[in-house]
């Protein structure tokens, strides 16, 4: 009389080791979520409004079967550090993965002055030999023709690159200064052993050699490299293809020396008040 009967079957459960992220997606996204599983980096871009970057919304989080991370759909990330935040996902094992997560804005680049690679066609001075005299006068100069080792320069490239605007609606990015072909930068450092003082690094060397980051402050740029040295340069536009980033220097009119009368050195080391990089595309 026995109605109905069953088997009862088990077991072992198998616990699973993916830590993996299947698919990710913010707040204000653009744009198709890009996954590169061996380096373990996500990158998303989100439109140009003006959002706080320290609190973007995370709103879709696909993970591996059975894994889980220590950050939640709706959840804020801050992409303030460098735009790149980190998410851990962990496996059923325990086993953790660190993923990096990288921003990217979505902006008309051709709002922005300095964005892109440029070519230095040149780097030249401004010199006030006492204008102010009925008998001064003023000029410009290149001033490898100075300091000739500054040619090592002119075959270099800049790249500004843009990585998004801040709350103030200031673009931000990276700076990088390539060494050309011959892998060398400028030196400020004159040849001619006559000169009083032949080394002029520190009165010069307005426009860093090694990467780092820059903003735009109205019309001036504020490069920051590696060692997290600042340089803040004016941005003069030309014309699309063409932009000068120029810098006030000190005017030692009163170190002239009238007794030596190398006016070479005199607007190298004294008179020059004014100088700038020429950059091209």
């Amino acid at each position: 009389m026995s109605n109905p009967m069953w088997y009862v079957l088990t077991k072992d459960r198998v616990l699973q080791t993916g830590n993996s992220i299947s698919g990710l997606t913010v707040k204000d996204q653009v744009g198709d979520t890009v996954i590169d599983n061996d380096a373990k980096i996500i990158t998303v871009t989100i439109e140009d409004n003006g959002a706080d970057i320290s609190m973007i919304t995370l709103e879709n989080l696909g993970l591996s079967f059975g894994a889980s991370a220590n950050v939640s759909e709706g959840e804020a990330l801050d992409f303030s550090s460098s735009n790149t935040t980190s998410i851990i996902v962990s496996s059923e094992v325990g086993e953790s993965v660190t993923w990096i997560i990288k921003l990217q804005v979505d902006i008309d680049l051709s709002d922005v002055s300095i964005a892109g690679t440029w070519t230095i066609s040149e780097i030249g001075i401004y010199s006030d030999l006492f204008s102010w005299e009925s008998w001064g006068w003023e000029k410009t100069e290149l001033l490898n023709n100075y300091l000739p080792n500054v040619s090592a320069e002119l075959d270099n490239t800049i790249t500004f690159t843009v990585d998004g605007k801040n709350a103030e609606g200031e673009p931000y990015g990276t700076f990088e200064n390539n060494a050309g072909t011959d892998g060398a930068y400028g030196n400020f450092v004159s040849d001619d052993a006559s000169w009083p003082e032949t080394d002029f690094n520190s009165r010069y060397r307005k426009v860093p050699t090694t990467a780092g980051t820059w903003i735009i402050n109205e019309e001036k740029v504020i490069i920051t490299d590696a060692g997290g040295v600042e340089y803040t340069l004016d941005i003069e536009v030309n014309t699309q293809t063409e932009i000068a980033l120029s810098t006030e220097l000190e005017y030692k009119s009163e170190l002239f020396d009238w007794g030596v009368s190398n006016y070479s050195f005199e607007e190298t080391a004294h008179m020059s008040k004014k100088m700038w990089y020429n950059l091209i595309k």
